[in-house]
């Protein structure tokens, strides 16, 4: 399965109020070129891991992100991009997808210790993407989410994340409370 996933702020095509000046055609094909250009790079990516290259994995993802002249470092959109292949073939059940979320994981903290701030934040939201969805690890997952709100308090990707924890462990209480019940009638 192809990854089209756009990355979070690849395009920011922003127009000054006080000129009423509009992104011009050219900057919308330069955007969508990059945006082009990382999915490739993320696609490759995905294919050299689930043939167990990684060297071959990460130099795709870091030429690309060297390319990429974003506001983000480049060892934070490697890691974006691994997190976001790690989802990818876990939802589809690849054989590689335990070493890609231990890959992810692994460079998402790297990049997370050299960071601060909003950058932080994002790692944050990464990793806790990864710790909700593939591991199923809530607690990690919440921590991660809750020291990305603490990066950066307009991250509404974390504060989301946080109420589905809530509604899911709420919902698995009340399961486990009606279970409970059906078992006591049984006695």
């Amino acid at each position: 399965m192809k990854l089209r996933l756009i990355i979070s702020g690849v395009i920011a095509l922003v127009a000054p109020a006080a000129h009423g000046q509009v992104a011009n055609a050219s900057n919308v094909a330069n955007a969508a070129s990059r945006v082009a250009e990382q999915n490739k790079a993320r696609d490759d990516a995905a294919e050299a891991l689930k043939g167990g290259d990684v060297p071959a994995a990460m130099a795709k993802l870091r030429a690309a992100a060297a390319a990429d002249a974003r506001v983000v470092s480049e060892d934070s959109q490697v890691a974006g991009n691994l997190c976001a292949i790690a989802r990818s073939m876990t939802a589809d059940r690849h054989r590689s997808g335990p070493n890609t979320t231990a890959l992810a994981l692994s460079e998402t903290a790297k990049a997370r210790s050299r960071s601060s701030g909003r950058e932080a934040a994002y790692l944050d939201v990464q990793a806790a993407g990864v710790y909700e969805t593939v591991l199923g690890d809530h607690a990690k997952a919440r921590q991660a989410y809750q020291s990305a709100l603490a990066q950066d308090a307009s991250r509404q990707d974390a504060a989301a994340g946080l109420k589905r924890l809530d509604r899911l462990e709420a919902l698995m209480l009340a399961k486990a409370q009606e279970n409970a019940a059906l078992r006591n009638r049984g006695k």
